[in-house]
């Protein structure tokens, strides 16, 4: 064997066995350490669905009280009907028997009895509103359970663990609920059957068992106890509470205060999550104990690995430096070599296999002195082509710089020549703009010339036409003075006409008045009909979209029983479970099978109910399509009475409208008359100085004559 091979197995043989054990320590502890972590994340779920299990207990109870409150809510009605009629023949049968004493009294004591009932509506009103603040957990319950199941359906034992925990839970419920209903029977002297006596009993006792279990037997015992409820006190308080929803579910009595009612339920439900939480704690300790543990294992181990390893360095070191000097003189050399120290060793080479391998790295050093040599020469003739191609681009930019000026030097001569040429255009357009001036003077004069020939002609004309004028003025003047007479004349009579009309028209503007009137209350009428029809379309469409949240609320109850349908077949599955572990468990899991089939009979009675409540939506929603077709027809016939009276009213809108225009139009003519009464008086007056006009209009004709003669002149 090659001092390599044993070098090899001194050295790496211990560790690798080390390392072995140490990787099985590792893992075991690891394995310890995350089952741990697994079982106490669990833990930490059953805490949670216990409580929202515990709440869901409390929402039923809730919803059993609400039920029956609804049905105390109709007898309180009832009975407060009943107290008023009581009232009304009291009141009589005191004014009749003259006050008497008794009947006093029992008018006393049914005011009395009137408040009391008053008090358990307004009760059972605010015990509606809290079970509405409640109703949202109900879902958020159903989910987190789902959520659960979800996450641990891979994990056997603790997907045990949290069903055996709600079937130990579910015991406890019913047991409650048992003992409510052997004291309700008791207590009402209620006579039971034999079978059903037999039934209870055997009930009562495996739930008894159960009621003092201390450890629940399961393949780790240490990770779930489950303590027993040591508080007697308490535990008598939860079952008067069951006891309570039990009687208020069958007798529909509200005898007591809601508030202290729900408070006791708190209560409970309190204690019992107090109960739950100190065993959950218990294990969550132990749990943490083992994640220590496994966590110190870890640390020893890898403490211990270091150690170990640390002296295998210490003494592998020295080992090899003893049976390796030659491996280490070649290492020096092969560290020369990343150093750059490439010159050769003068020690003298060892024959062995590691001689070998320091021999060929000192050849490698000559080669590579060799190449550095060459690389130098290399380098050299490429600094003088640098140089070469510095020169040639130095003469290259000298170049672009003088074509560069070139270019600058065109393009300003381009540029002067277009200034050049643009200022000669400038000089052209001036001189074309000085010959259209003078063009367009010469034009104006020849207008001006024309402008002055035609009004000379207009001058003659109208000096004929005022020739022509005078003559026809002094005939007019003779026969105005004429005609002056007859005009007063007509004019009188005319007055007269005109006062006779003023009076019909008079008598015709009452008319129109009353006819304004009657039309005024006519609309007033056709707007009251319209906002009545209106209004009843208002309440049309406001019943329809009340239809509409009825039919949305149905929806809504549906999806419910769809959810709660969906949680009886849960049940149903989590019973058959438990009957299954029951049967594991012997003789011990007989009361426990009991208590698993008294949950499946509760969940297909449930799947039952909510079938028939199913059927009677249906004939529920049917109703509702019913009524809606009812309402639509009923909303249409508004519609189109609202339609006939809009018509009408527009009708009597425009007759008014009309009526409001013929008035003001007669008005308008009243007050004509009115001005030409007025205006043929001032006529009369003016016609009268007409004849003295006459005489002064001659006057003047012979002063146009005179006037027409010179503009001939002056034209000429």
């Amino acid at each position: 064997m090659s001092i390599i091979i044993r070098l090899k197995l001194m050295v790496f043989g211990p560790i690798l066995i080390f390392l072995a054990i140490a990787a099985y320590l590792v893992t075991k502890d690891f394995n310890t350490y995350r089952d741990s972590q697994i079982a106490d994340e669990s833990v930490s779920l059953l805490i949670d669905i216990s409580k929202l299990n515990n709440l869901l207990q409390v929402e039923r109870g809730m919803g059993a009280g609400f039920i029956a409150g609804n049905v105390a809510s109709e007898k309180l009605l009832g009975h407060r009907k009943k107290v008023d009629e009581l009232l009304v023949i009291l009141q009589n049968s005191i004014s009749n028997y003259n006050h008497d004493k008794a009947y006093i009294k029992e008018y006393t004591e049914a005011l009395a009895k009137l408040d009391q009932y008053r008090k358990h509506v307004d009760d059972k009103n605010a015990v509606v509103v809290h079970i509405k603040n409640y109703s949202s957990l109900i879902h958020k319950g159903f989910d987190f359970y789902k959520i659960a199941v979800n996450t641990t359906k891979d994990l056997p034992f603790i997907s045990k663990v949290i069903q055996s925990n709600l079937s130990l839970e579910f015991a406890k419920e019913n047991a409650g609920i048992l003992r409510a209903n052997l004291s309700n029977d008791v207590g009402n002297n209620r006579v039971l059957s034999e079978p059903r006596k037999i039934q209870l009993s055997k009930f009562y006792f495996s739930v008894e068992n159960y009621m003092n279990v201390d450890v629940l037997n399961l393949p780790e015992k240490e990770l779930l106890k489950l303590s027993k409820f040591k508080d007697q006190d308490h535990w008598k308080k939860v079952q008067s509470v069951y006891a309570r929803l039990y009687m208020m579910s069958n007798d529909g009595e509200l005898n007591e205060d809601p508030g202290e009612f729900f408070a006791t339920i708190s209560q409970s439900v309190t204690y019992i999550n107090d109960v739950i939480g100190a065993t959950f704690k218990e294990m969550h300790l132990k749990l943490e104990e083992k994640k220590s543990s496994a966590v110190l294992g870890l640390v020893q181990v890898f403490a211990f690995s270091a150690v170990f390893l640390f002296g295998m360095f210490l003494f592998g070191t020295k080992l090899m430096k003893y049976f390796l000097s030659s491996v280490y003189r070649s290492i020096a050399a092969m560290e020369d070599l990343e150093k750059g120290k490439i010159s050769p060793s003068s020690e003298s080479i060892p024959k062995d296999e590691f001689g070998k391998i320091f021999s060929s790295i000192e050849n490698l050093k000559l080669n590579l002195v060799n190449i550095f040599k060459q690389e130098q020469v290399n380098w050299q003739q490429i600094g003088e082509s640098l140089e070469a191609q510095k020169v040639a681009e130095k003469e290259a930019r000298e170049l672009a710089e003088m074509a560069k000026k070139e270019k600058e030097q065109a393009i300003k001569s381009a540029q002067e020549a277009e200034e050049a040429k643009r200022l000669s255009a400038e000089k052209e357009l001036e001189a074309i703009a000085a010959m259209d001036k003078a063009k367009q003077s010469e034009e104006k004069s020849k207008k001006m010339a024309e402008r002055d020939r035609q009004r000379l002609e207009i001058i003659r004309e109208n000096a004929s036409e005022l020739a022509t004028a005078s003559e026809e003025l002094k005939a007019s003047g003779t026969s105005l003075s004429e005609n002056s007479i007859g005009v007063k004349n007509t004019m009188q009579e005319s007055a007269e006409n005109f006062s006779g009309i003023h009076n019909q028209l008079d008598e015709l503007m009452n008319a129109a008045n009353d006819l304004i009137k009657l039309a005024g209350e006519v609309e007033s009428s056709s707007s009251e009909t319209s906002n009545v029809v209106r209004a009843g379309i208002e309440k049309s469409q406001a019943s329809k979209d009340t239809m509409s949240k009825f039919e949305s609320i149905l929806e809504l109850v549906s999806s419910s029983l769809l959810q709660i349908n969906e949680i009886a077949s849960q049940t149903n599955l989590l019973a058959l479970n438990a009957t299954i572990e029951s049967a594991r468990a012997g003789e011990f899991g007989k009361g426990f099978a009991v208590v698993a089939e008294e949950v499946k009979n509760l969940s297909q009675e449930t799947e039952k109910v909510t079938s028939d409540v199913n059927e009677r939506m249906n004939e529920l929603r049917e109703a509702f399509k019913s009524i809606n077709l009812t309402v639509d027809g009923f909303f249409g016939s508004l519609s189109s009475v609202e339609e006939q009276q809009s018509v009408n009213l527009k009708l009597v809108n425009e007759q008014m409208t009309k009526v409001n225009l013929m008035t003001s139009k007669v008005s308008g003519m009243n007050n004509q008359f009115n001005s030409a009464l007025s205006k043929i008086s001032d006529l009369s007056v003016v016609i009268n100085g007409f004849a003295g006009q006459a005489d002064e209009t001659l006057v003047v004709s012979g002063k146009m004559t005179e006037i027409s003669h010179k503009l001939n002149q002056s034209a000429a």
